[in-house]
């Protein structure tokens, strides 16, 4: 300081600049080594000459240094620096966390099915066109003429008097000629039976017959008391006339959403199917339809349709305004219910209409004809079997589940609310459940009731009281039919797997044939509506069985109905004196 004040004659400073003088400075501790050196600067600064600023005194210690004396006179200031980089990795680039997971699926169901096909070949050839000519007749001569008109005259007379009572005899009355082979007692014809390839068996649960009697129909499902439905169900179908098929493989196969309780063709539409389920609902199906539309029109979700199995099926047949003919389909359930659906032949909708819904109530029943075990009179009367009578209009005849056997008037009809009850007669009552009914072909008014206590009666729509009862002692009596060919005919399946077939002009009490089916339980047996030999049986196994009958049971005897109306009206009469 005092050497600046030399150098400027004793003056202070008066510019702003800085100073800086380095001086040689050797730190006491460094004469041992003398040849290492370094430098260290010592930064004086001040602000004015008054008020010096703190020294800042930089060595290292045992190094010989020079020191540079940096005096600035108003302000000194420092600065930082860093000779590294900051980096920031980027993110964007980053990869995504993966994790495997794995989850546990139904099982996919798989089907492979095989249809059968032919080859055709048309040819076409030329050939020259003949007439027709008849040979002429010889010229006879006079004399031949005039011999041939004596002939004539004197023959004509008492071949007039043959031929008119030809036409007033009986003797061939029943009598018809056949280019059939004969069969002279009842053989098995074929089993028809379809798996799906699981492990439980599917049971046969209703079966029907087309109304050309070439296909029969038939519903495979598992029934289970105690648990919901979950298992599989379809409607398969053969045609008997088709030679090349295989009984363990159906022509056609229709999935449904639920168990199909009962089947019943159209009686005059052959492709036309009606089936009701185990939930309630009722469908009709289209056959001819390609797979997975067959479906052609199907009940609603509406509070007045079953709410319960469907038991029975049955087409009714109706007039419009204008006397063309419709059907209406008529269905029974469990719930009590007995409805009617409008079904127009052209242009079905997609949702059946309804018509009218019945309601069965046990009060409608004469007390004397219910059963012991009867419900009260205020309860409902669930509907097990249903039959039309072919004589009497709008007439029905229904097996309930308590035994008790109405006649229903289907033409009591009121719009828009439940009709009021339609039955109007009843009859005696079986000790079970009525789980068949079937009306006679022929006799006009007579049908047959099979019930679960082991008989199956007789019946005229006219008498409470049967004029037959058959007890064959072999279990319930699941289903009853009469054959198509034969008014004295009729044939039950029981749950023991027995096939009865009586001859009422044979035996009144005792069966003429006696087929089994290997006694499981059989719940359908139907005669071939176009094929009087056809004899069907559907049971729980699986399989529908079917037997060619033989002659005495397939052709109609002389004056059969006749015969047949005789024993009903003495067995009626008998009745009516006791």
């Amino acid at each position: 300081r005092e050497r600046e004040r030399e150098r400027a004659g004793g003056q202070a400073p008066t510019d702003n600049h800085t100073h800086r003088q380095t001086y040689p400075y050797t730190h006491p501790h460094t004469h041992s080594n003398p040849h290492k050196d370094r430098r260290t600067c010592v930064h004086l600064s001040t602000h004015d000459e008054e008020t010096p600023s703190p020294l800042s005194l930089l060595c290292e210690c045992g190094l010989s240094t020079r020191i540079t004396v940096c005096v600035t006179s108003r302000i000194m200031s420092f600065s930082d620096s860093a000779s590294y980089t900051v980096s920031v990795p980027s993110s964007w680039k980053k990869e995504a966390s993966t994790a495997t997971c794995a989850t546990q699926t139904a099982p996919i169901l798989t089907d492979s099915q095989g249809v059968q096909s032919h080859n055709t070949n048309e040819i076409a050839v030329q050939t020259d066109v003949q007439e027709q000519t008849s040979p002429d007749m010889p010229a006879l001569s006079p004399d031949e003429l005039e011999t041939l008109a004596g002939f004539l005259k004197r023959a004509e007379p008492t071949m007039s008097i043959q031929l008119k009572r030809n036409l007033t005899s009986s003797a061939f009355d029943g009598y018809t000629t056949s280019a059939v082979e004969t069969v002279a007692e009842t053989r098995s014809r074929t089993t028809y039976t379809y798996h799906d390839g699981t492990s439980d068996a599917l049971q046969c649960l209703a079966m029907s017959w087309n109304s050309v009697g070439s296909v029969v129909a038939a519903t495979f499902g598992v029934i289970t008391t105690s648990d919901w439905w979950t298992q599989t169900s379809c409607i398969c179908t053969w045609n008997i006339d088709n030679r090349r098929g295989s009984p363990d493989k159906p022509d056609h196969r229709i999935n449904l959403p639920s168990c199909g309780t009962v089947l019943e063709y159209h009686p005059e539409i052959p492709a036309i199917l009606a089936v009701g389920m185990i939930n309630g609902d009722v469908s009709i199906l289209d056959t001819s339809k390609p797979d997975g539309q067959e479906v052609v029109s199907t009940t609603p979700y509406l509070k007045d349709t079953h709410t319960e199995p469907v038991t029975a099926l049955c087409w009714v047949l109706k007039r419009d305004a204008r006397g063309r003919k419709t059907y209406q389909l008529c269905s029974t359930s469990t719930d009590a219910t007995v409805l009617v659906w409008d079904t127009p032949l052209k242009n079905m909708p997609p949702v059946l209409d309804l018509v009218t819904n019945y309601r069965l109530m046990v009060k409608d029943v004469p007390a004397y004809l219910r059963p012991s075990r009867a419900q009260p009179a205020d309860a409902e009367l669930g509907a097990s079997s249903l039959a039309l009578l072919p004589a009497v209009p709008d007439a029905a005849v229904v097996g309930t589940e308590i035994g008790c056997v109405v006649r229903l008037d289907l033409a009591i009809t009121q719009a828009g609310a439940t009709a009021p009850s339609p039955i109007g007669f009843s009859f005696t009552a079986h000790t079970g459940p009525t789980p068949c009914i079937s009306c006679s072909p022929h006799l006009d008014g007579m049908f047959a009731s099979a019930g679960s206590d082991g008989t199956v009666h007789l019946s005229s729509y006219l008498q409470a009281s049967p004029l037959l009862v058959l007890n064959p002692k072999l279990g319930e009596v699941l289903s009853v039919a009469w054959s198509f060919a034969r008014p004295a005919v009729l044939a039950i399946a029981t749950a023991t797997g027995h096939v009865l077939v009586y001859d009422l002009l044979v035996s009144q009490s005792r069966p003429v044939e006696h087929l089994s089916c290997d006694g499981v339980i059989t719940r359908h047996v139907r005669f071939n509506p176009k094929n009087a030999r056809v004899l069907s049986a559907a049971s729980s196994d699986g399989k529908i069985r079917l037997w060619t009958l033989s002659d005495s049971l397939s052709s109609e005897v002389p004056r059969e109905k006749s015969l047949t109306l005789q024993l009903f009206k003495s067995l009626f009469q008998a009745d009516a004196a006791l």
